[in-house]
């Protein structure tokens, strides 16, 4: 057993208070409220779930009245002045509410006060309406052990229902077996008879203007990509178009580094071999005399008529090599070009570069050799 002070659910369809003079009819009724009447301390919402098992309408909603026949609240202990009912669906979407004020008379025959709301039609399905009064009308067993308990065509009681105290007027989403009928609905008019046959059709009334357009709806998530469509005809070729203007001349470049040089071209055809002049005779060898001291350089002489070339002469001895000299691979840079490794410099030059303008351009070049 839930420990709620106000624990309930009211199964009953209250008639609503109007001037009309049809009978109203509760969806249950009792003669007696039971054998315990809780007058709680807290304010949870208590009411009845139901079933509607064919369309039924309602006018009113109705609340339990423990002073009937006096109006709610009477004599008794009562800490509020009007009492809250509410009707949901079982999803708890709430369909219809309204306020019964303190002091309102019971339903004739009944220990239910009701007021009225717009008529609404319940479809076959389950509901709730409960109430936030402090006072239920319960007997911990089936409701139809209450005295003389009674329930309209197409209702059917399933069991109370309730919410947690303290949470205002909710939704009652949780059930028991308590069998609490402490709110009601209420049913107007007299039951209908079998439905005659369809009459003619009136003429169609004008259209009435339009409403307000709606607010616009999330936009929904974005479709699957579709698949990439056929490949279209190749279209005729464009006719040529006419030829661009020939562009300035761009500016002269700035002069490269010089290269490194290139491989030792191939030998040479041997050149024909000159007439052999006639051999002179052959002097005595003499001794070789000492060095004399290095004249003035005399001025040039007029250049002789070129004798004839004598007889080539034996090839003499090799001669010792010279103090100073270097041998080895040499390798000729621009300047500001770092040479391989293994290379060492020994010497820089400077050469004149032609130039497609006035004047000339000199570049030095670094010469590195590798032994």
């Amino acid at each position: 057993m839930k420990t709620l002070v106000k624990l309930g659910m009211i199964l009953a369809t209250c008639a609503i208070m109007t001037t009309s003079a049809m009978a109203q009819q509760l969806g249950f009724n009792f003669t007696a409220p039971g054998n315990y009447d809780d007058n709680g301390a807290s304010f949870a919402v208590t009411g009845v779930r139901f079933q509607v098992t064919s369309p039924i309408t309602i006018n009113g909603l109705a609340a339990y009245n423990p002073a009937a026949p006096d109006g709610i609240g009477g004599s008794l202990s009562y800490n509020g002045d009007d009492i809250r009912v509410g009707l949901w669906d079982d999803s708890g979407t709430l369909l219809a509410s309204v306020s019964v004020p303190k002091g309102t008379l019971p339903i004739p025959g009944t220990y239910f006060s009701a007021a009225a709301i717009t008529p609404i039609t319940l479809q076959p399905g389950f509901y709730r309406v409960a109430d936030d009064g402090p006072r239920t009308a319960m007997l911990y067993s089936p409701p139809s052990a209450f005295p003389g308990y009674t329930s309209a065509p197409g209702l059917t009681y399933v069991s109370d229902c309730f919410s947690e105290s303290g949470y205002g007027f909710v939704f009652p989403q949780y059930c028991d077996n308590c069998g609490i009928l402490n709110a009601n609905i209420v049913i107007g008019g007299t039951v209908q008879g079998p439905q005659g046959p369809a009459g003619p059709a009136g003429p169609e009334g004008p259209a009435g203007p339009e409403g307000p357009a709606g607010p616009i709806g999330p936009v929904g998530p974005a479709g699957a990509k579709g698949d990439t469509g056929a490949t279209g005809a190749q279209g005729p070729v464009g006719p040529v178009g006419p030829a661009g203007a020939k562009g300035d001349t761009g500016a002269t470049g700035a002069q490269g580094p010089v290269g490194p040089v290139g491989p030792a071209g191939a030998k040479g055809d041997t050149g024909l071999t000159g007439a052999k002049g006639d051999q002179g005779p052959a002097g005595p060898l003499g001794p070789v005399g000492p060095a004399g001291a290095k004249g003035d350089t005399g001025a040039t002489g007029a250049q002789g008529p070129q004798g004839i070339q004598g007889p080539t002469g034996p090839i003499g001895p090799q001669g010792p090599i010279g103090q100073g000299l270097i041998s080895g691979s040499l390798l000729f840079m621009a300047d500001g070009v770092t040479a391989p490794s293994g290379y060492n410099f020994i010497g820089s030059y400077a050469i004149e570069l032609k130039t497609k303008g006035p004047g000339s351009v000199h570049q030095n070049v670094n010469v590195y050799i590798k032994q």
